[in-house]
């Protein structure tokens, strides 16, 4: 999956210096592979949510179920940030203005989502944290355990578990 966006993303660059020879003009997506590049973004953006929603109702705990919401949402929001962005200074900002607004204001959403997003993951307080370790617990759930069945078994190397399923 990782190469083909790649690849994706070299093609449309590539593609996107047919209409102009300035490499930035890929990023103003006023022509047809910016706008691929944004269809993209969009595309994956609802994959995101679906897949959460998908994860959400597989897991067993709630707490883990509500950090998967907002896991979901906040990952959405990243997808779906560059081409709201992009919509909205189309037709809000003189054209003149309309590269250097959306850097700055894409590169204010991506920044704070991925902060959210860190500490969503890293916060002591976070579900996620409290159950993410494949170790077990007395009667405890960890996150293995709230996503599988119970015919999970595990390769031991060294301290390292690996699940296999």
């Amino acid at each position: 999956l990782a190469l083909i966006i790649i690849t994706a993303h070299l093609v449309l660059a590539q593609w996107g210096r047919v209409y102009n020879d300035d490499f930035d003009s890929y990023h103003d997506f006023e022509h047809l592979p910016g706008r691929i590049l944004l269809f993209i973004r969009i595309l994956s953006g609802l994959i995101m949510i679906a897949a959460s929603i998908h994860t959400r109702s597989r897991t067993k705990d709630a707490a883990l179920g509500r950090f998967y919401t907002i896991f979901g949402i906040v990952g959405t929001v990243w997808f779906q940030g560059l081409p709201l962005v992009t919509w909205i200074c189309g037709w809000a900002v003189p054209f003149h203005l309309r590269h250097p607004m959306v850097t700055f204001y894409n590169s204010v959403c991506q920044s704070l989502t991925l902060i959210f997003l860190t500490w969503l993951v890293v916060s002591n307080s976070s579900p996620f944290h409290k159950l993410s370790r494949v170790k077990e617990e007395k009667g405890g759930m960890n996150l293995t355990d709230s996503l599988s069945n119970n015919n999970t078994s595990f390769w031991k190397l060294g301290k390292t578990k690996i699940r296999l399923d």
